[in-house]
């Protein structure tokens, strides 16, 4: 029962609603919950309602946190608050929490598993977890990062597709996001969400065929750009430089796939 409700309300609940789905119903209305998701399985599958912060071990994490102060400490005790790409704010003052998140701000979309997460939060803090046992940090990270995803803060994957962890030379957009983007400004990435191009984004994404260099790119545009079919915001010598950042700024939208 979430700690939230009142007990006398708890107790209420238990009386009106004996069973599970009554009572998971009754919580959406009180939680003001619209749509009830749920797990269909075969009826002798075996279930565990409780959810041990162990469970993440064998998950893969990934998320577009990052601090909202341009100098955030890592200290262990010193409260740091970071954004989602939602636009909420989470805050902890675990160094090794703090230190994961980001990290994992830093790879995405690339998801990272738990084990190379917690080795890598705990490398960037340096030499102040030298006295700090692994099992322990792997236990106050395993926590915090499962409030993180019950906080939509943090994605948990098994599987991730092969998506490009940054800019690459010769860049490939998926078929799809190129077609939507000859015919609108929402596209289809590669973790089936809606992106919003502006302007030059979609200009440029549908030429991502895996075929163009940066220069093959620049050639192409040039002529467009001078026959005004497409309006850039720079001059010609800040082409390149606008092109450079479009396609690191498609990576991170995780419309990029892996270079094959």
């Amino acid at each position: 029962m979430a700690p939230q409700i009142p007990n006398d309300l708890k107790e209420t609940l238990r009386h009106i609603a004996p069973d599970l789905i009554a009572r998971e119903q009754y919580l959406d209305f009180l939680h003001h919950r619209s749509f009830r998701q749920t797990l269909l399985v075969h009826a002798d599958a075996p279930i565990n309602r409780r959810v041990e912060p162990q469970t993440l071990f064998q998950f893969d994490f990934a998320s577009a946190i990052h601090p909202v102060s341009a100098s955030f400490s890592l200290a262990q005790g010193v409260n740091e608050s970071f954004r989602t790409a939602a636009g909420g704010d989470i805050s902890t003052v675990s160094a090794i929490s703090k230190a994961a998140l980001v990290e994992l701000g830093s790879q995405w979309p690339l998801a990272v598993p738990f084990g190379e997460l917690l080795e890598r939060a705990r490398t960037l803090l340096g030499g102040s977890r030298s006295n700090v046992a692994m099992d322990d940090d792997a236990r106050m990270l395993a926590i915090e990062m499962l409030q993180c995803y019950a906080a939509n803060a943090v994605d948990l994957r098994v599987w991730s597709p092969a998506m490009a962890a940054g800019p690459p030379e010769r860049p490939v957009a998926s078929p799809l996001a190129r077609l939507q983007a000859r015919r609108a400004s929402e596209v289809t990435n590669l973790l089936h969400k809606s992106i919003t191009m502006n302007p030059f984004s979609r200009v440029l994404l549908p030429l991502l065929d895996g075929t163009r260099d940066r220069t093959a790119l620049l050639e192409t545009l040039m002529p467009r750009i001078d026959a005004g079919e497409v309006v850039v915001p720079v001059r010609a010598g800040g082409l390149r430089q606008l092109v450079d950042e479009t396609v690191a700024g498609l990576a991170k939208a995780a419309l990029l796939a892996h270079p094959i």
